[in-house]
């Protein structure tokens, strides 16, 4: 069974670790090391070139229609 109800929670010593490393490198967004090393090991995972880490659904369907070519009021 999935236990949808408990959220997983890694242990503390290495929640302390990430946080500590961004404490001290002062970059929270934009592209940051924690983004850059998630997209790298998830485009080794899935085997992908050039993969785009996005903030929500609305903004990776907005890439996706410029990516394909649709302008605005096309659809």
């Amino acid at each position: 069974m999935i236990p949808v109800t408990k959220p997983y929670l890694p242990s503390r010593e290495k929640l302390d670790k990430y946080i500590d490393g961004i404490y001290e490198r002062q970059w929270l967004t934009n592209n940051g090391q924690l983004v850059q090393e998630l997209t790298q090991r998830l485009e080794n995972y899935l085997g992908v070139e050039n993969l785009l880490l996005v903030s929500n659904g609305t903004l990776a369907l907005q890439i996706a229609y410029r990516d394909l070519g649709m302008a605005r009021g096309e659809l």
